[in-house]
C-alpha cells in the first residue's frame, strides 16, 4: 500500500532529477528559444511539486490521503521520472546525441510531453481527483457557511433608490441563513421599517451583521452602470468586512457623443506623440534615424503605437529596446518583431541584458530579491562588488541615469526616498516566476556571497554588536546596514553544496563568538524579541545556536548540534533559548531540527512567554500546529497572566491561529491572572467580532466575571462595542447576569451612556425595571439625579414601568418629591405619573417632600394647586404639618427660613396648626417641636415659628399635658419660657388618672408641680411663676448640668438619655434616611415618663 511519506519521498527525488535537468540544459547553445521554453515548464513543474509535498506534510481535508489519490500520483510520478531520465541522458554535457538530434527531440518530443504533465499536475492538485475545476468552485460556493448574492442593477418595476437595492440584499443574506441575525432582527421590528422610512445606514448595519455569519460572501452585481445611485451603492458595499467580495459587471454602452465612461488605455495618437517625443529627446536614436529617410521616423512611431495596444508601459519598453540598437538595418528589423505583450517585451529585454550587460543584470536580480529596497549607492556597490571584488565602483555623477540606461528601462528611481524599484509590479511578477531560473540561475548564491564577504572583517563584526556607547571602528556607508541585516535570509536560500557561501557563514559565526565584547548591563534592548538583527544590534550573550536559529541556517545548526551545542541556552538578557528565535521568525525546518535534537518545548524566556506564545503572537500557523502535535502546554501563561490563544487574539493573523489554538471548551475558560479576563473578554476589549462569533459558536462560558465583576457582555456595554453586544444576544447570552456590583448590562450601558448598547439590550428582552445594588431602577435613578430629562424620556419610551417600586416601596415621582429635583417631578407628572400615590403608611406626596429648597416648595404648591389636602393624614394619624415638625431637625443643613416658608405654604391652603393626631395620644404639632432633639437654637426657632403661626400653648393631649408640662419635665428652660411668655398658663393641671402621673392628694400636676418634681435645672419658677434657685436638697445628685449649660452636642445628648425620650425617635426621620419608608408609632413618641 502506498502511504504519504513514500509519496513525498518520490516527489523529492524528482524535484531533485529537475534541478539536474535544468542545469544540463542551461549548457545547451544549439537551441536558445526551445531550451529556454523547456526550462520554464520544467520551473512550473518543480513549484508544482512543491505545492503536493506541502499538501500532503499538512492534510487537512481527507481527500488529500485518500488512497486512490496517492495511487494516481505515484503513476504520474513514475511516467515523469522515466520522461526527465531521458531528458538527462541526452542532453548531460558529454551526451551520446548529436545537436540537430537533441534540438529536434526537445522540441517534438519532450516539450509536449512537459506541457502534458504539466495539465495532469494541475489536475491532481484539485480536490477530488474526479472532479473539475468547475467542480471544486461549485462546491466551494454552495457550502452552507458561504453565501452568493445576485442583483440586477435596473429593474424598471422596482424601487431604483439605494434603499431599495440594499433591502434586496439583505432579504437574499437573510434567505440564505433562513433567520434574521439580531440587528436585523431589530430592524425589521423598528417603527421606521414599518413606516417605509428606514434609512441606508440602518440597511448598511444589518448587511453587515449578516455578512459576519459566514467565512465568505460574494455579491455578484449585474448592471450598476445603470442605477442612477451607483455611487452611493458601491461607497456602502465597498465598506463591507474583508471576507465580503464583490463582482460588478456593466452593461454594453453604445460609444455616442454623450458617452461618460473613461477607458484606461492610452488612445493611439498619445502613443505616437510619446514615441516621437522619445526620438527627439534620446539624442542617440535621433541622430541614428537622421541618417535616413524620414519614412524610417514615421514607421518606427507608428509601429511602436500600433504594439503597444494602448499601454504606455509597452511603448516605453519598446523605445528603450530600440534606443540601445546602433544599427539601421537591425532598427529596422527590429520594428517587424517588437513584442505585443509585457511580458515577451521583459522576456526580449532580458535575454539581451544577460548576454550583453552583467552589471546590469546583477542591478535587476538585487532589486528582485533584496528585502527592502536598496538606494542607487547601495546597488550600485552590490552589483559592482563581484566584478571588481578589490575596488568597487565610483559614484559619477551620472551613475543613476547609466543604470537606468543598461536597464532597459525596466528599473526605476523614487524622487521621494532615493531607492530603486521595478518599473512596474508586472515586472516583477514575471522575474520572480520560473524566469527567474532561466535569468538569474545563481542570483541567490551571488547576493548571499557578497552579503557575507563584507560583513565578514574584524572591525565589521566589532560594530556589530549593541552599542556600547562608544564609536563604530567602521563605517556604514555601502551596502553594510543592509549586509549585517540581511544575510541571514539570503544564506538560508543557498544549498549545503555551495562550498563558497559556507565556508563564509562558518567564519562569520565563529568570528561573532570570539569577538563578542563582556556582558554589562548598559546593553539593554528591553525584554521584546529584536524584530532585526542589524548594524550594532547583534547581543553578545547569544551563542552562535542562536544567530543561526533565528537566521534559520539548518545545515550549520546541524553540525552545532551534532558537536554537543546546548539546545536550551537561556543565559542572556532576554532569557530565550534557540527554539525561541526560530519559532519567532517562523523557521519551520529549523523548528522541526531543534525538536527533533529534544530541545524543551515549553521553555520560558524572562516575561514568561513559550514558544507557543511566539508563534500564535507572530501568526505561524504551520508552527502552531507543529507545537501542538507535540504536546506543548498550550495553556501555559506568561507574566501578565496570558495564554498563548489570549495572547493572540488582537494580532494581525488572529483569525487564521485563534481556531489551531482551541483543544477544548477550558481553553478559552482559561482566565488571565492579573486582570481576570477570559478569551471572550479580549475579543470584546480589542474588538475583535469574528473572533468573539467563533468563541461564541464554540460554546465559551459567557457568564465568567473578571477582577473588576464584569462579565464580557457587560464589557461589550461598558466599552460601547455594541457589534459584540448583538453577538452575545444572538447566541442567548443572559442579559440579566449581575456584575459583583450587582449591576446588570442594562445597568452599566446606561451608566456609561451607551445607548445604542442600552437599545440592543432592550431589543433582547432585557428588564428596563430591574434593581441595582441599591434597590434602585433606572428610572428611580434618573428621577433623583438633577440632570435634564433626555435620559428618562428615552427610558420611559423604552417601556420603563413610570409606576415602578423599588426596593424601599417608593415610585420614581416619589422619588423625584423626596429629592426636591422639581424637573423630574413636573416631567413625570406630565409623562402621567400617579399623584395619589403613597407609601405602604399611607403617606402622600405632601407628607414626604422636605423643605430643602425653592424647588421643593415650588413641588408642594403645585401638589396643593392639585388639591391636595393640607390636612391628610398617615394611617398613624399624621398631617403633613406634623411631618414638617418632626423632619424639621433632621435636614441635611437646617434651614428655618425654607422651613417658615413650607409651613405658610400648608397654612396657606388650610392646614391646622392646631390639628391633633389622629391616634390615642393626640398631640399637635406644637407638643412634638417641644419634645424634639435637635440644638438649643433650631428648637427655639420652631416653636417660636409654631407659635407666630398659631399654634396653641394650651393644646391637651390625651393625658391633659400641654407643651408647657413637656418642657418642664424635660427642663427646657428657654422653651418654658417661651411659652410662658406667649401666654401659655401654668396653673393647668394634667388628668388625674394617667397612669404616669404620680397622684398628689387625689389632684393632677401643674406644670410648676413638674418643675419641682423633675428639678433638671437649679433655676426655676416657684409657685408664682418667679424663678429663682431651688434648695440645694431638691436638686436631682445626679444631674451636674442643665440644659442650659450644656454645650455641646454630646452633653446634650446625654443628658436627654437621663431626663427621658422625648416623642421623636431618630428612626421615625422621613427625608434623612432613606431606611424613613416606616411610619411612626406614637405610643414610641410620647416619653413613658410623663
Amino acid at each position: 500500500m502506498i502511504d504519504r511519506p513514500v509519496i513525498r519521498g518520490r516527489l523529492a527525488q524528482v524535484a531533485q532529477s529537475i534541478r539536474t535537468v535544468m542545469r544540463c540544459l542551461s549548457g545547451n547553445k544549439e537551441s536558445q528559444e526551445g531550451t529556454q521554453r523547456a526550462m520554464l515548464i520544467l520551473c512550473e513543474l518543480h513549484d508544482m511539486l512543491c505545492q503536493i509535498q506541502d499538501q500532503l506534510s499538512w492534510a487537512e481535508e481527507k481527500w488529500i490521503v485518500d488512497p486512490s489519490r496517492l495511487v494516481a500520483l505515484d503513476e504520474i510520478i513514475r511516467c515523469f521520472e522515466s520522461t526527465v531520465g531521458a531528458i538527462e541522458m541526452y542532453f548531460q554535457p558529454g551526451g551520446i546525441s548529436t545537436r540537430s538530434l537533441r534540438k529536434r527531440l526537445l522540441e517534438i518530443r519532450f516539450i509536449p510531453r512537459l506541457e502534458h504533465f504539466k495539465a495532469m499536475m494541475i489536475l491532481a492538485m484539485q480536490p477530488e481527483s474526479r472532479s473539475t475545476i468547475i467542480d471544486s468552485l461549485q462546491n466551494t460556493f454552495t457550502s452552507a457557511d458561504v453565501a452568493i448574492v445576485f442583483i440586477f442593477g435596473h429593474d424598471e418595476t422596482d424601487d431604483a433608490s439605494s434603499v431599495g437595492f440594499l433591502d434586496k440584499i439583505l432579504a437574499q443574506l437573510v434567505y440564505r441563513k433562513r433567520t434574521p441575525s439580531h440587528a436585523t432582527a431589530s430592524l425589521y421590528k423598528s417603527k421606521s421599517f414599518a413606516e417605509g422610512k428606514v434609512s441606508a445606514k440602518a440597511y448598511q448595519d444589518a448587511i453587515r451583521a449578516e455578512v459576519n455569519r459566514f467565512s465568505r460572501v460574494m455579491f455578484v452585481i449585474d448592471g450598476i452602470d445603470m442605477h442612477v445611485e451607483k455611487e452611493r451603492i458601491m461607497n456602502r458595499l465597498q465598506k463591507l468586512p474583508d471576507h465580503a467580495q464583490l463582482l460588478v459587471t456593466t452593461r454594453e454602452v453604445n460609444h455616442t457623443s454623450k458617452d461618460g465612461h473613461i477607458s484606461v488605455l492610452a488612445p493611439h495618437g498619445d502613443l505616437e506623440t510619446y514615441a516621437c517625443t522619445r526620438i527627439e529627446q534620446d539624442g542617440r536614436l535621433s541622430a541614428l534615424v537622421n541618417q535616413y529617410p524620414p519614412e524610417l521616423k514615421f514607421g518606427i512611431i507608428r509601429q511602436v503605437a500600433l504594439k503597444s495596444h494602448g499601454l504606455f508601459l509597452l511603448a516605453r519598453l519598446h523605445m528603450d529596446l530600440l534606443s540601445r540598437l546602433d544599427d539601421g538595418s537591425l532598427l529596422q528589423r527590429s520594428l517587424s518583431h517588437l513584442p505585443e505583450s509585457l511580458n515577451d517585451a521583459y522576456g526580449e529585454t532580458m535575454t539581451r541584458i544577460v548576454s550583453q550587460n552583467p552589471f546590469a543584470s546583477r542591478c535587476l536580480y538585487w532589486t528582485l530579491y533584496a528585502q527592502r529596497p536598496l538606494t542607487v549607492s547601495e546597488l550600485e556597490f552590490a552589483a559592482g562588488f563581484e566584478l571588481q571584488r578589490n575596488s568597487p565602483l565610483k559614484e559619477t555623477s551620472s551613475s543613476e541615469h547609466t543604470m537606468l540606461y543598461e536597464a532597459a528601462g525596466l528599473l526605476t528611481i523614487d524622487a521621494m526616498s532615493g531607492t530603486v524599484h521595478l518599473v512596474h509590479k508586472t515586472a516583477k511578477e514575471y522575474l520572480s516566476g520560473p524566469a527567474a531560473r532561466v535569468f538569474f540561475p545563481t542570483a541567490k548564491v551571488n547576493i548571499a556571497d557578497v552579503c557575507l564577504a563584507i560583513i565578514t572583517p574584524d572591525e565589521v563584526i566589532d560594530d556589530c554588536y549593541v552599542n556600547q556607547g562608544g564609536t563604530p571602528g567602521s563605517p556604514r556607508g555601502g551596502l553594510l546596514n543592509y549586509a549585517t541585516t540581511y544575510w541571514g535570509h539570503h544564506a538560508s536560500e543557498v544549498g549545503e553544496d555551495e562550498q563558497a557561501v559556507q565556508v563564509l557563514i562558518r567564519a562569520f559565526v565563529n568570528k561573532l563568538c570570539w569577538r563578542r565584547p563582556p556582558v554589562t548591563n548598559s546593553c539593554t534592548l528591553g525584554l521584546e524579541m529584536p524584530k532585526q538583527l542589524g548594524f550594532g544590534k547583534y547581543f553578545p550573550d547569544w551563542t552562535s545556536l542562536h544567530v543561526l536559529a533565528y537566521f534559520g541556517i539548518t545545515e550549520k545548526a546541524q553540525r552545532l548540534i551534532d558537536q554537543g551545542a546546548d539546545l536550551d541556552d537561556c543565559d542572556n538578557q532576554l532569557g530565550i533559548t534557540p527554539l525561541h528565535c526560530a519559532v519567532y521568525r517562523g523557521n519551520e525546518e529549523m523548528v522541526e531540527l531543534l525538536l527533533n535534537a529534544k530541545a524543551n518545548i515549553n521553555a520560558t524566556c524572562k516575561d514568561g512567554k513559550t514558544v507557543l506564545h511566539l508563534a500564535g503572537e507572530q501568526g505561524h500557523r504551520k508552527l502552531i500546529r507543529l507545537l501542538l502535535h507535540r504536546r506543548v502546554k498550550s495553556r501555559k501563561a506568561n507574566q501578565q497572566g496570558e495564554t498563548a490563544l489570549q495572547l493572540t487574539i488582537g494580532t494581525t493573523h488572529d483569525e487564521a491561529t485563534v481556531p489551531l489554538l482551541i483543544k477544548s471548551r477550558f481553553d478559552m475558560d482559561v482566565q488571565i491572572t492579573v486582570t481576570g479576563n477570559t478569551a471572550l473578554h479580549r475579543a470584546v476589549e480589542l474588538r475583535r467580532p469574528r473572533i468573539l462569533a467563533f468563541l461564541l459558536e464554540k460554546g465559551a462560558n459567557v457568564n465568567i466575571l473578571n477582577r473588576d465583576g464584569l462579565t464580557a457582555l457587560q464589557l461589550a456595554c461598558k466599552t460601547d462595542n455594541c457589534e459584540a453586544v448583538s453577538l452575545f444576544l444572538e447566541h442567548g447570552a443572559q442579559s440579566e447576569i449581575r456584575s459583583s456590583h450587582g449591576t446588570t448590562a442594562l445597568h452599566v450601558s446606561a451608566l456609561q451612556g451607551n445607548w445604542v448598547a442600552f437599545d440592543l439590550l432592550i431589543i433582547g428582552g432585557a428588564d428596563i425595571d430591574a434593581w441595582d445594588s441599591e434597590g434602585d431602577s433606572l428610572l428611580h435613578m434618573q428621577a433623583r439625579e438633577p440632570s435634564t430629562t433626555s435620559i428618562a424620556a428615552h427610558l420611559l419610551a423604552q417601556g420603563a414601568d413610570i409606576e415602578a417600586y423599588n426596593s424601599q416601596g417608593y415610585t420614581p415621582l416619589q422619588c423625584a418629591a423626596m429629592s426636591g429635583n422639581k424637573t423630574k417631578f413636573l416631567f413625570l407628572v406630565d409623562q402621567g405619573a400617579r399623584l395619589d400615590v403613597q407609601t405602604s403608611k399611607g403617606e402622600t406626596l405632601l407628607h414626604i417632600t422636605p423643605p430643602l429648597n425653592q424647588d421643593c416648595l415650588d413641588i408642594v404648591e403645585t401638589l396643593l394647586e392639585c388639591r391636595f389636602s393640607a390636612n391628610a393624614t398617615t394611617r398613624s394619624g399624621l398631617t403633613p404639618l406634623h411631618h414638617l415638625v418632626i423632619n424639621a431637625f433632621d435636614l441635611p443643613d437646617p434651614s428655618f427660613d425654607q422651613t417658615a416658608d413650607f409651613l405658610s405654604l400648608l397654612l396657606s391652603y388650610g392646614a391646622n396648626v392646631n390639628a391633633p393626631t389622629a391616634s390615642y395620644e393626640a398631640v399637635t404639632a406644637l407638643h412634638l417641636a417641644v419634645t424634639a432633639n435637635m440644638p438649643r437654637e433650631s428648637l427655639v426657632s420652631l416653636v417660636s415659628l409654631l407659635i407666630e403661626n398659631g399654634a396653641s400653648v394650651d393644646t391637651r393631649t390625651s393625658d391633659g399635658r400641654t407643651p408647657l408640662h413637656l418642657a418642664a419635665e424635660r427642663g427646657r428652660r428657654d422653651i418654658f419660657q417661651i411659652l410662658l411668655d406667649a401666654g401659655a398658663d401654668p396653673s393647668i393641671k394634667d388628668t388625674e388618672e394617667t397612669p404616669t402621673n404620680d397622684r398628689v392628694k387625689g389632684d393632677g400636676l401643674t406644670a410648676i408641680d413638674s418643675v419641682h418634681k423633675y428639678p433638671v435645672n437649679v433655676d426655676w419658677p416657684d409657685t408664682k411663676s418667679n424663678f429663682h434657685p431651688l434648695p440645694a436638697m431638691q436638686q436631682r445628685n445626679s444631674l451636674v448640668a442643665t440644659i442650659d449649660s450644656a454645650d455641646s452636642e454630646s452633653e446634650r445628648s446625654q443628658i436627654d438619655e437621663i431626663e427621658g425620650s422625648s416623642m421623636i425617635s431618630e428612626e421615625y426621620s422621613t427625608w434623612g434616611s432613606r431606611a424613613s419608608s416606616t411610619s411612626m408609632d406614637l405610643s414610641s413618641i410620647i416619653s413613658s415618663s410623663c
